[in-house]
């Protein structure tokens, strides 16, 4: 596949050749007579058009342009002259600047052939001026934060030859008038929010080269006049939603082409074009996850340069050509989660430069062809969900860079190749005790056979498993104490026991884990006290101990386990004084129950109602009989005092703002060790608690499910966009939404919130809940309002999926799950336990379900603001209502 940074060069190739161009034509005219004067004042009226543009941006802004001084601006970074003097390059692609363009005087620049402002923080209009710079060859406005549509000014630039405004927020139509850009060989407009058709025009730029409208709300059908544009090389009109019909037989006319993506497009239909398997230059063919129908013929070995072909998640049927066997250039081949039917052919092992071969979701027959054995570069195989039987050929042993093998819902038997680091062969039927022969599996890096029927002990030899990071048991009928040797495991991450029978107590060896980060051992039968050496696990992040039969205090040791983060240790025997760490702080009430007695200092528990990220909670009934929720902030946490801020964040924030989405405060006061807030005591209680409770989530219906996303929504567009300055919440999560008896939401916990400073960076230290915070606070720790809309999004599915919606997230973002993600159905995903949704609300739900997604977009800038998410949940109603039924996620991507 061709890297994003591949597709940077290639532009970057044309703005080497543009910048040579402009000083040859400033040389061809050299005979002009020009006055030294004249150029002195050329070059001193681009200066200053410079660095009137560099006072428009903001502090670190300017300090980065600090050579831009003076009155030469060819000695200037990121500038460039032609041989008068005359700039004739911008270049300030990665120099992290924040501004705008409204302060350039384009007129000043007459003689500018390249542009470059790639991957910055400038926001706002493209101004239409920029049709003043006539010379123009290059624009490169890629990766900034641009809104708006393109100026009608910028599709009369008739010299233009490279057009990049990729991963932008721009928006409107592709006009009829881009035919005017006849020297245009570079177009990238993907990754916006354009809308509308492929205009017909387009067949006119017949000196493209590089096609990029992926991801940008395309709809109708792909024009036959893509055919007219011959010098093509790539082509990508993948992730259009509404993009439909079949694929145009004069596609195959484009006989330079390289690349084709056309995947993500779930109503492209049709059979795929004969024509298209005599492409015969073809290196990367995309067309998964559409709609496709037919077969592959034998045809296909026409493709004989092809590197990769992904034809997964479609409809595709018949068996699998044995001519397959003659593309030799192959590294990945994906026919996944189709309908072919038939043998592997044998062919299959002369691809020996395959690294990745998934033909599992088919209905396949048959062994697998010891031929496969061949594919020594293969690293990883994906075989389930298939019929095929017969024993595992012993030639797989050959394949010594083996990571992925999955043969889950087959008839196999025979032993497994050693070199496997990764075994998934979870939410199976599998029965019996686990083998020892695991443990001659010495590279496995992942254990996961979750949700199988296995029982007797954990088996001593997968202590032996030295490499081994993950390990999930869990959901099984195990039994027996925790052996010792078998959780020697010193690289050991992630560890699930839970729901199983294992009993005894459990081990002190645990401590010895170091690089453990999760640890899981709920729903056993697991008594005694927990040992204090759990405390030396330093990495631990997250700790469940629930539902067994512990007992005895929590040890004193947890009280410096500052890595935690979550934590269960409900419905056990527990007794004593909670640990004063920041995952006990921010623990839901769900997570503590039904226990023997813990304390929290002071209150009496029985009118705890909830912990949230900055103190507990408490129902307060005064003698009037009005009830208010009283929440209590220790200035004293992990042996430093940072609670003070956060009384003084929430008073502010709170004091400034009206809502009837956010939670009201009635008053507060402070003493030397603890602060009090009082606030309006609702009966719903918090989200979490509800999602947590099975009979209270069956009664949350649908409509009350989108009436509280809404809620939400409303009251964070509130908060960025009517709030001089915007105020950031940091922390939406589900127990931070509280519910009065009608079940309307109100956002709570403003403990951690920020009010934004105009122009100025915002960093902070990390603030929110894990699992709910935006992944840039990893890097950068810079605060905006995108990261409010990261969490909306997380939360969103919460209320739809009835739980945290990680490990649908985790899919989503990886390229190894995102295909069988892609095609789970939105009716299959929604909470179970409240009936199935009434046809009237379809719309409402499948819209929440599409604006949550938009709204985990990895790049901050591709997300939509709350303003535009509360405006579309409030008016509109999503078009796919009427294929409810069946809509699959992809088609909400």
């Amino acid at each position: 596949m061709v890297s994003f940074k591949n597709l940077r060069q290639i532009l970057l190739s044309f703005i080497l050749v543009f910048q040579t161009h402009s000083s040859t034509q400033v040389a061809c005219f050299s005979k002009i007579s020009v006055t030294v004067g004249d150029q002195a004042a050329a070059e001193n009226s681009e200066a200053k058009a410079l660095l009137k543009w560099k006072d428009s941006f903001d502090k670190s802004s300017k300090y980065l342009l600090s050579t831009w001084t003076g009155n030469s601006p060819c000695k200037w970074k990121g500038i460039q002259c032609d041989n008068s003097n005359s700039v004739s390059t911008i270049n300030l692609a990665y120099y992290g600047l924040q501004g705008t363009l409204h302060t350039l005087n384009f007129s000043s620049f007459p003689n500018l052939a390249v542009l470059n402002i790639y991957n910055n923080s400038f926001y706002g209009t493209i101004p239409p001026q920029i049709g003043n710079l006539s010379k123009v060859n290059v624009f490169n406005f890629s990766c900034n934060y641009f809104s708006g549509s393109i100026p009608q000014e910028m599709w009369t630039l008739r010299s233009l030859q490279g057009l990049d405004v990729s991963t932008c927020l721009l928006s409107g139509t592709i006009p009829s008038s881009i035919a005017n850009l006849s020297n245009l060989s570079y177009l990238a407009l993907g990754t916006n929010n354009f809308s509308g058709h492929i205009p017909l025009e387009i067949g006119k730029l017949n000196k493209l080269e590089h096609l990029n409208l992926g991801n940008i709300n395309l709809v109708g059908s792909i024009p036959q006049e893509i055919g007219m544009l011959t010098n093509l090389q790539y082509i990508d009109l993948s992730r259009n939603k509404l993009l439909s019909g079949p694929i145009p037989k004069t596609i195959s006319n484009l006989s330079n082409l390289n690349i084709l993506y056309l995947s993500e497009n779930p109503h492209l239909s049709g059979p795929i074009p004969s024509s298209i398997w005599n492409m015969s230059n073809l290196t990367e063919l995309f067309l998964n996850e559409n709609n496709l129908s037919g077969t592959v013929p034998d045809s296909v070995e026409n493709l004989a340069n092809l590197e990769i072909l992904l034809l997964d998640t479609n409809h595709l049927s018949g068996s699998i050509p044995s001519t397959i066997g003659k593309l030799t250039k192959l590294n990945e081949l994906y026919l996944n989660f189709n309908n072919f039917s038939g043998p592997i052919p044998p062919s299959i092992g002369n691809l020996i430069n395959l690294t990745g071969l998934s033909l599992q979701g088919n209905n396949l027959i048959g062994t697998i062809p010891a031929t496969i054995g061949n594919l020594k570069s293969l690293t990883i195989l994906e075989l389930s969900t298939n019929k095929l039987n017969g024993s595992i050929p012993q030639s797989l042993n050959n394949i010594l860079n083996f990571d992925t093998l999955l043969l889950a819902e087959n008839d196999f038997t025979g032993h497994l190749p050693p070199q496997i680091w990764r075994l998934h062969l979870s939410s199976n039927q599998l029965s019996g005790k686990l083998p020892k022969e695991l443990g001659m599996l010495k590279s496995l890096s992942e254990l996961n056979i979750n949700n199988n029927h296995f029982s007797g002990n954990v088996p001593t030899e997968i202590g032996l498993l030295q490499d081994l990071q993950f390990l999930d048991l869990g959901k099984n009928e195990l039994s027996g104490p925790i052996p010792k040797q078998a959780i020697m495991l010193p690289k050991l991450v992630k560890l699930n026991l839970s729901n199983n029978r294992i009993n005894g107590r459990i081990p002190v060896e645990f401590s010895k884990l170091q690089s453990l980060q999760t640890l899981d051992l709920s729903g056993n039968l697991l008594s005694g006290t927990i040992p204090g050496d759990l405390g030396d696990l330093k990495q631990l992040e997250m700790l469940d101990l629930s539902s067994n039969n512990l007992s005895g205090t929590i040890p004193s040791s947890f009280d410096l386990m500052f890595s935690l983060t979550s934590v269960n240790i409900s419905n056990n025997q527990l007794e004593g004084p909670l640990p004063k760490t920041r995952a006990f702080l921010k623990a839901p009430i769900e997570s503590l129950k039904n226990n023997k007695g813990l304390s929290t200092n002071n209150f009496n528990d029985t009118y705890l109602i909830g912990v949230g990220g900055q103190g507990y909670v408490y129902k307060a009934k005064l003698p009037s009989g009005q009830i208010y929720a009283v929440k209590k902030l220790s200035l004293e946490t992990d042996g430093e005092k940072p609670n003070f801020k956060a009384f003084e964040n929430e008073i502010r924030a709170l004091t400034e703002i009206r809502h009837r989405n956010i939670i009201r405060l009635h008053g507060f006061c402070s003493h030397s060790r603890f602060s009090f807030l009082v606030y309006n005591f609702l009966e719903g209680g918090s989200l979490d608690q509800l999602l947590s409770i099975d009979t209270k989530a069956a009664a949350f219906e649908w409509e009350m499910r989108v009436n509280v996303v809404k809620g939400v929504a409303n009251a964070l567009s509130y908060m960025h966009h009517d709030c001089k300055p915007p105020i950031i919440h940091r922390d939406i999560s589900s127990k931070n939404v509280l519910l009065d008896s009608q079940y309307e939401a109100h956002v709570s916990d403003f403990g951690t919130a920020k009010i934004l400073k105009p122009g100025s960076r915002n960093w902070t230290t990390f603030a929110g809940t894990f699992g709910y915070a935006a992944p840039e606070l990893a890097q950068t720790m810079e605060v905006t309002e995108k990261c409010d809309v990261f969490s909306f999004g997380v939360l969103s599915l919460e209320i739809m999926m009835g739980k945290h919606p990680g490990d649908l997230i985790s899919s989503l973002l990886s390229s190894y799950s995102a295909t069988v993600t892609y095609n789970l159905k939105l009716i299959d995903l929604l909470d179970q336990r409240p009936p199935q949704p009434l046809k009237s609300i379809f719309g409402d739900v499948i819209l929440v379900a599409s604006m949550a997604f938009s709204c985990l977009s990895e790049n901050p800038c591709s997300r939509p603001t709350m303003d535009q998410v509360s405006k579309k949940l409030m008016m509109e109603k999503s078009p796919l209502a009427e294929q409810f039924p069946t809509i699959k996620l992809g088609q909400l991507l």
